[in-house]
Formats: structure tokens, sequence, C-alpha cells
């Protein structure tokens, strides 16, 4: 990271370079749900592998990231204990040496807070506490549901948050979009060839057992 055009408070950058970290390693993680699940084919081998076990990924991975958006979004304090969170940007920001951008920032964090929303209630009810009355289903009241869009708009509101921030104080942009090596694509290429083994072997076993059926 080069000197910032801009003067910063090193505290400030500090807390910029961890939420940083956080919003990469989310990102990460949400393109490798859906790297796993993208596709029919791609569901149908591991349908045919180890469906329980990519079953639990996905729960777990889901669970990991509705965590993530909310902890990137609560207050800036909740029991007299400051949090990590993406309003620390602006509550550390000198507002009168950047009115501007200190408005501009602060709609861009209520805006990710909205997107996120949904996520508070996921958390509150069934992830970090459990609900009694919703758990023993003596409520009406559901829980939000939650779709794959609902996921990227709230990631890509938060990296929004990130990159204008990091335009704003460093000239750069966080986030390209992909990550290499997460391991996926080379995943289904080993899956696949599990399955054209385990389909050799079965019909070499098939043809030991039934001679007449083996190919001349």
């Amino acid at each position: 990271m080069h000197m910032p055009p801009r003067a910063i408070d090193q505290r400030l950058q500090d807390v910029f370079k961890k939420l940083n970290d956080d919003v990469i390693t989310l990102s990460w993680k949400w393109q490798i749900v859906n790297a796993l699940f993208d596709s029919e084919e791609r569901v149908d081998i591991l349908r045919q592998t180890a469906p329980s076990f990519f079953f639990a990924c996905r729960m777990t991975f889901a669970d990991d990231v509705f965590l993530t958006l909310s902890r990137l979004t609560d207050s800036s304090q909740s029991m007299g204990h400051d949090n990590l969170v993406i309003g620390r940007l602006y509550d550390e920001l000198a507002e009168k040496e950047h009115p501007e951008f200190h408005k501009r920032l602060t709609a861009l964090v209520a805006a990710a807070r909205d997107a996120c929303k949904p996520f508070w209630r996921h958390r509150h009810k069934r992830l970090a506490h459990n609900d009694l009355e919703m758990k023993l289903q003596y409520t009406a009241e559901a829980l939000p549901g939650i779709t794959i869009g609902d996921v990227s708009r709230a990631i890509k509101s938060i990296q929004e948050v990130l990159n204008t921030f990091n335009l704003y104080f460093f000239e750069g942009e966080t986030y390209p979009g992909v990550f290499e090596g997460g391991g996926v694509d080379a995943l289904f290429v080993y899956l696949k060839k599990g399955l054209e083994g385990f389909e050799k072997e079965k019909q070499q076993m098939l043809a030991l057992h039934n001679p007449s059926n083996s190919p001349t």
C-alpha cells in the first residue's frame, strides 16, 4: 500500500486495514460457496460423491457469511465495548476536515446496514441465540428468507464502503472480484476423476463376475 495522498490518522488506517481484511475474507468465502453450487452439473457431482458433507459445508459457510455480514454492520459500540464495524470509518474520521466525504461515507454505510438487516434477524433469533418462542414454534413470526442475490448485494454494498474509502485516501481499489487459487475448480477435477475411476472399477467387477458380459 503506497503512501496516502491525503493525511489520515494511523488509528483510522489500522481500522480500515482490519476491516478490509475481513471483507476480503468474506468475499472469498462467498465466492467458494457460489462456485460449489453454481450449476446443475456441479450439484449432481456433489450428490453422487458426498452429499451430506457438502450440504453441511453449504450450511456452515452460509451461517458464517450471515454472521460476518451482521458483525460488519453492527453498531459501533455494544455493552460498553467498541466494535470493529464499517461505521467506525466515519466515527473515526474528522468530519470538519472531510465534510463532503464524511457525508458520502455515512450514506454508503447506511445503505449497507439496510442491505444487511435481514441477516441481523437470523443472528439474533437463530445463530447467536436460540430464540425459545421461535424454536418451539409458539410464534407465527418467521425469519426473513435470504436469497443468493440478497447475500451478493449485501456484500457488494459493504465492498463499496471500503472501496470508496480506499479510493479517497489511498487512490486504489480492492476486491478484484475473482480470487484465484480457491481450490473449487481443482476439487471438481478430482471428484470427476474419482467418479470415473469408481465407474471403471464397477464395470471391471461386473465383467469379473459375469465373463459373458465382458467385451471381446
